[in-house]
């Protein structure tokens, strides 16, 4: 879903995603099972007709729907979009 404005625009959608990260031991997140939900948004502003900015910020994990732990991942940044 996206919503596009003459300045400011923003897009959200959900999914899934597949690892091969740690699944209850190890270093870094323990993420439980293999298969994840994924949740995105982004808000933009056109700084010129070729040149946009965009924050985003995305986050993965099983729901609580696996046996084992849930730490999930979460990620946040920052975009430059030219358009040619």
């Amino acid at each position: 879903m996206a919503f596009t404005g003459e300045t400011f625009f923003a897009e959200a959608g959900i999914g899934g995603t597949v690892h091969n990260g740690n699944l209850d031991t190890g270093n870094g997140p323990r993420l439980g099972c293999r298969f994840l939900f994924r949740e995105h948004v982004a808000l933009g502003v056109k700084v010129t007709e070729t040149v946009s900015v965009m924050a985003t910020a995305d986050h993965s994990s099983n729901a609580n729907l696996c046996d084992g732990p849930n730490d999930g991942i979460t990620h946040a940044g920052l975009a430059i979009g030219v358009k040619f």
